[in-house]
C-alpha cells in the first residue's frame, strides 16, 4: 500500500521537497550505525517523556486530536479483547474430528471454523464487495481470487467481502489449484482481516474487511 500510494504521489508529480529530502538524509545517517542509533532513541525516549508532557499537560485538552499522546497511557487490553476473542479462544483443529464427506461441506465447515458465515444466497449491503472465486480449498476454507478480484485496494476499503463460490471448483488441498492459477494475479483469501499484538490477542477488521461471506451455490443458469 505505500508503493502504491508513492507510486500515485509520482504520476501526480507530487515530489519531496528539500525539508523531506534533508530528513531523510539525516535519518539515514543517524540509523547506518548501531551506536548512532542507539544514542537516537536514547534521545527520542527523553524527548518524549519530556517534550511531550509540555505540549499536551496532564489532565488538560486529553480530546484533542491534534496533541501529541499522554507516553505514559496504558494499553487498553480489554478494549481489545472485547472486539475479538483471543487465540485462545479460536476453534482447535484435533486429528480425530469428524469431516463432512462432500468438498462442499468440508469446505464450509473449515470456512466457518475461520468465522466466514457460508450462506447459498445472501441480501446485498452497502460496502459490499462482491467477488467470483475462481476456486476455493476444503481443506483450509480458503478461496482463490484471479485477475481484477485480485486488487487489494478495493479488498482493503470494503465493508464486507461477498465471495460467491461454485461448488465444482473445489479442491481437496492447495496443491489441486494448478489447473485454476492461469498466467495473471492470484491471492488466496482466507477468513477475514485479522492481526495480533505480541500479547497475542486478535484484532479484526485493521487491514481489511472485518467480515467475510462466501455464496456457496452453483452459478445461475
Amino acid at each position: 500500500m505505500l508503493l502504491d500510494l508513492r507510486s500515485d504521489a509520482v504520476s501526480k508529480g507530487q515530489v519531496a521537497g528539500r525539508p523531506e529530502r534533508l530528513a531523510w538524509r539525516a535519518w539515514a545517517a543517524t540509523m547506518t550505525g548501531a551506536t548512532r542509533a542507539r544514542a537516537a532513541s536514547a534521545m527520542a525516549r527523553i524527548g518524549l517523556h519530556s517534550f511531550g508532557r509540555v505540549v499536551r499537560p496532564p489532565g488538560k485538552h486529553r480530546d484533542d486530536p491534534r496533541l501529541l499522546p499522554d507516553p505514559a497511557a496504558a494499553h487498553d487490553v480489554e478494549l481489545l479483547t472485547r472486539a475479538s476473542p483471543s487465540r485462545a479462544e479460536a476453534p482447535v483443529i484435533t486429528p480425530d474430528e469428524v469431516l463432512p464427506a462432500t468438498l462442499a461441506g468440508r469446505f464450509a465447515y473449515r470456512a466457518g471454523q475461520l468465522g466466514v458465515t457460508v450462506v447459498a444466497e445472501y441480501e446485498p449491503r452497502e460496502g459490499d464487495r462482491l467477488l467470483q472465486a475462481t476456486a476455493a480449498i476444503a481443506g483450509t476454507g480458503s478461496v482463490l481470487l484471479t485477475g481484477e478480484a485480485t486488487a487489494h485496494r478495493p479488498l482493503l476499503a470494503a465493508r464486507r467481502v461477498v465471495v460467491r463460490v461454485d461448488p465444482a471448483t473445489i479442491v481437496e488441498h492447495p496443491a489441486g489449484l494448478a489447473s485454476y492459477l492461469g498466467d495473471g494475479d492470484a491471492l488466496i483469501l482466507t477468513g477475514a482481516s485479522r492481526t495480533a499484538d505480541v500479547e497475542k490477542i486478535i484484532v479484526r477488521g485493521i487491514h481489511g474487511a472485518e467480515e467475510v461471506l462466501v455464496v456457496l451455490a452453483p452459478p445461475a443458469a
